[in-house]
């Protein structure tokens, strides 16, 4: 079968899908065309090609039986002017960039949170894009387990100057301002940024909001992340013998079943209030400040699968490490800066 022609227009507008996948589109000719649907305004359609660029044709276009299946997703969301314009995103339509990552708003800063920590596909696409990009990111084990191979998986094994390039590359890319949250940004997202002394470094802000968790209070509910748990133990094989033997949960899991022993697809588990996933678990999240004014280490936020203790899931919980640390437990969260009010 021939392509389906069609007409490319640069202006994107209303936003239809929430987690919209790959169909294949019939035209009223009998061509065909694989693409993403992005919106339905009216009798427009617009389309992501598997490429990424976007495409927009009238709905007439489309075979009936097309025609008819576009219809009912227009319907099913509200428009949203928010799918090429950052400042117009909200919770229920996220500005989505190229890369098909969503951005929602976060009160109390001028940022959009990516709702998803960064993925193997998005960071691939930097990676094939650009020149000298080390790849430990495509190879991370624990205890001789991959750890993140698919492209949902969150990206892993990158250093803080690598997430940081990856957002340069994505700033010159789409022409919006990305990079990585400060802690005090990551506070508000998680929901205790109110209860935090504006200025103060994450060092000294480390653990002091007792029993706030990203889940709610302790212990762990079902469903609450992607933690250390049940499915972890046989992997990461804790023994009595190790100095953590008696911190609560180390030899059992906490007595916890999220199902995934290392990594999780990003967005497995119910967001927050503001639509923001994995907040909690998955893996620890670079921020963009030193832990202290004192020295060069780089503050993470968010914890992980790994064991991390009881006082490490605070939602106020921060650890630290050097600027070029890669680990298999560790990525980043990427936010869009909003014009200052």
């Amino acid at each position: 079968m021939k392509p389906l022609a069609l007409t490319l227009i640069t202006t994107l507008s209303i936003l239809v899908p929430a987690y919209a996948e790959f169909r294949t589109f019939t035209s009223s000719a009998g061509t065909t065309l694989k693409g993403e649907l992005v919106s339905v305004v009216g009798d427009t359609v617009t389309l992501k090609k598997e490429d990424g660029t976007p495409l927009t044709l009238k709905l007439s276009a489309f075979s009936r039986v097309d025609q008819a299946w576009l219809q009912t997703q227009a319907k099913a969301a509200p428009a949203a002017a928010s799918a090429t314009d950052p400042s117009k995103a909200t919770k229920e339509a996220p500005f989505v960039n190229s890369l098909g990552m969503k951005f929602v708003p976060v009160p109390g800063t001028n940022v959009l949170f990516c709702i998803h920590e960064t993925r193997r596909k998005d960071y691939a696409a930097y990676a094939s894009a650009s020149s000298g990009v080390d790849t430990a990111w495509k190879n991370q084990k624990m205890l001789g387990k991959n750890v993140s191979e698919k492209d949902n998986d969150p990206v892993v094994g990158v250093s803080w100057e690598d997430a940081k390039a990856f957002c340069a590359w994505l700033t010159k890319k789409d022409s919006h301002t990305a990079r990585l949250p400060t802690d005090r940004e990551w506070s508000f997202a998680v929901g205790i940024g109110e209860r935090e002394q504006a200025g103060a470094s994450p060092g000294s802000l480390h653990a002091k909001i007792a029993d706030a968790y990203p889940w709610g209070s302790w212990p762990l509910q079902p469903g609450a992340g992607n933690y250390y748990d049940k499915t972890s133990v046989p992997i990461l094989r804790p023994k009595k013998t190790d100095g953590a033997a008696n911190m609560p949960g180390y030899l059992d899991g906490f007595g916890y079943d999220d199902g995934y022993p290392l990594t999780a697809p990003v967005m497995s588990f119910q967001p927050n209030n503001l639509g923001i996933y994995d907040l909690g678990g998955n893996v620890w999240e670079l921020c963009e400040d030193l832990y202290s004014p004192a020295e060069t280490d780089i503050t993470y936020r968010g914890s992980s699968y790994g064991f991390d203790g009881m006082t490490n899931m605070l939602s106020s919980a921060r650890v630290h490490q050097p600027r070029t640390e890669r680990l298999p437990h560790a990525g980043f969260r990427v936010v869009l800066e909003l014009p200052k009010p």
